[in-house]
């Protein structure tokens, strides 16, 4: 089937809803030809975008990533999408994603502002939901976590940092301990939207990172571990 038949016919059977209207205009239309955009869309060649800002890779339970795509730790962010749209293979190589790339920078830019507000609202209700934890439930939450970090005034660190007053404070910034090259490597402080990412990640022992654990794939144990984190203070 060549590309405009294929398009031509994804058009038709995955119409972008009237919520979907993004400041992009058009710039979508070709990605329409293997993803979908709306809440609850199929997948078709690849998968649904709906959410992805923020989302994990290769994290949809019911679409089949390719092995080189599962083997990426991190979440979809400005970063991380620009850098794949620029050049998928490179990124990610063997990727299912059969398309080269874009060298544009103002088409990348557009379909970003275009992912962006189309997330807007999804990305509102998260930071609400990030705010209704409640600390004591995050408490029985955080017994695993004492395997490799303090979370009292002036304790030793572990094999992780004391996380006292960690809410707040500048990241990889605690007097004393090694942080790994990834985390140093990270701008602006441990809030509400850095915790919950951090949360999301799942990393394994190894060189250059000092974190194991699995991710936490529950919005509200997030949010309740987030709060019990914030309570950590005089």
């Amino acid at each position: 089937m060549s590309k405009t038949l294929l398009l031509a016919f994804t058009l038709w059977a995955f119409p972008i809803a009237a919520s979907e209207k993004h400041p992009a205009g058009d710039i979508l239309l070709d990605c329409m030809a293997c993803h979908t955009f709306n809440k609850g869309g199929t997948h078709i060649y690849g998968p649904n975008l709906y959410g992805i800002l923020g989302r994990k890779v290769a994290s949809l339970p019911d679409y089949g990533y390719s092995s080189s795509l599962k083997n990426h730790d991190y979440v979809w962010n400005r970063l991380s999408l620009e850098a794949f749209l620029f050049n998928p293979n490179t990124m990610v190589p063997q990727t299912k994603m059969h398309f080269l790339g874009l060298e544009s920078a103002e088409k990348r830019d557009r379909i970003l502002k275009a992912l962006f507000a189309n997330f807007a609202e999804d990305n509102s209700r998260l930071k609400h939901a990030l705010q209704q934890g409640h600390a004591p439930l995050g408490a029985s939450l955080f017994p695993p976590c004492l395997a490799c970090h303090t979370a009292a005034p002036n304790q030793p660190k572990k094999h992780g940092p004391n996380l006292w007053k960690v809410f707040g404070r500048k990241i990889a910034s605690l007097d004393g301990f090694d942080y790994s090259a990834q985390l140093i490597a990270r701008k602006g402080i441990w809030d509400e939207e850095a915790l919950n990412r951090y949360l999301l990640q799942e990393k394994g022992f190894r060189q250059g990172s000092h974190r194991a654990h699995k991710a936490l794939n529950s919005t509200e144990k997030r949010a309740h571990l987030i709060a019990f984190l914030k309570s950590l203070k005089d």
